[in-house]
């Protein structure tokens, strides 16, 4: 299913050729399941099983193609929610562009560039009002999540089945992150993060 990114009918799941777990049909009591991939942004990062034990019978080819209709209906599902999460993220983004532009064409950026680098770092873990204006500074929820999992170890990868997205999106949150902090790479970032937790449990 990885490789070919289509959905899988197994008909005997006790003498199946095919590689099937070989508890699945004692504890599951199945003959035969349908499973498909589910592919937000067309990569695979995970997938649903389906079968009609309740119903009395074997699976069929109509299940398999139903459930490989459900499983890409559920990846557009989730591939919209990435779309709305990066853009809530540019949003952010921009509101802090926005604040720094007012303030220069005031004439009031006299803070060393470094002072909204710090104040995010202080802000990292908390989380304002939506009227406050130091909301721009503050990651969002999702960068949030991402930045808890690297700062205990975790690789894009494992990011990615943790937080059900595909790696190529979890790269692209790391990236606005870096880019946030204004720090050159993940270690970096992690730092700033326990800095920031420290700060706030302080």
């Amino acid at each position: 299913m990885v490789r070919r990114k289509r959905s899988i009918l197994v008909s005997d799941v006790d003498g199946s050729s095919v590689h099937v777990h070989t508890r699945l049909g004692p504890n599951c009591r199945t003959t035969s399941y349908v499973a498909a991939p589910i592919m937000p942004e067309g990569e695979v990062i995970g997938f649903v099983h389906a079968d009609c034990y309740f119903h009395g019978r074997d699976v069929d080819e109509l299940d398999r193609d139903i459930l490989m209709i459900f499983a890409e209906g559920l990846g557009y599902i989730l591939a919209r929610t990435i779309l709305v999460e990066q853009l809530n993220s540019l949003q952010s983004d921009l509101r802090l562009l926005t604040r720094r532009v007012s303030a220069a064409a005031a004439g009031s950026l006299s803070t060393p560039t470094s002072e909204p680098r710090l104040h995010a770092v202080r802000e990292l873990t908390r989380s304002p009002h939506p009227s406050s204006p130091q909301r721009a500074y503050v990651l969002t929820e999702r960068e949030r999540d991402i930045m808890r999992l690297v700062a205990g170890g975790a690789t894009n990868t494992q990011v990615a089945r943790r937080l059900v997205l595909s790696e190529g999106t979890v790269k692209w949150h790391v990236k606005n992150i870096l880019r946030k902090l204004g720090v050159p790479n993940r270690a970096a970032a992690v730092s700033h993060w326990l800095a920031a937790q420290q700060n706030s449990a302080s």
